[in-house]
């Protein structure tokens, strides 16, 4: 068995890891702040952070991946995500 790579997305990895890594988390961490600041409702995992603000404006509800998708995650996620949206409060 080997041992994979750090690939600079995981958890453990520094969020000053890149510019790149830095910007994707503080997007999603200024997105989850500015949904619990107007007791919208917020979604945090390890792979996504989403926000329901409750406004019908396409702009003021969104998502974020907080590091890239690999293929046998993607429609776990996608599922969270619609079972978040599905719930009560989008516009």
């Amino acid at each position: 068995m080997t041992e994979a790579l750090e690939d600079g997305w995981s958890a453990l990895a520094p969020e000053t890891d890149s510019l790149l890594r830095g910007y994707v988390l503080g997007f999603a961490r200024m997105m989850a702040d500015i949904g619990h600041a107007i007791d919208g409702r917020v979604l945090e995992t390890e792979d996504v952070i989403a926000v329901d603000t409750g406004a019908d404006f396409f702009l003021a509800n969104g998502a974020a991946l907080r590091h890239p998708v690999r293929d046998e995650d993607m429609a776990r996620i996608v599922d969270q995500l619609f079972d978040f949206y599905a719930g009560a409060g989008v516009g």
